[in-house]
């Protein structure tokens, strides 16, 4: 959460634990989202990143 805020998310009691990725580096590159409009993590998104963990 620190890293998010400190990117430049607003961070508050109505943000998600879990988001998606963003691209500090190149947006456009590699199509992943903008750090201050961050989108909650789906349940299959969860999954994929424990099995990915695994």
């Amino acid at each position: 959460m620190n890293y998010r805020e400190f990117s430049g998310e607003l961070i508050d009691e109505n943000s998600w634990v879990m988001r998606d990725l963003w691209d500090t580096q190149d947006i456009q590159r590699n199509g992943k989202g903008f750090v201050t409009k961050p989108k909650k993590l789906t349940p299959i998104g969860i999954k994929k990143l424990i099995n990915r963990a695994i």
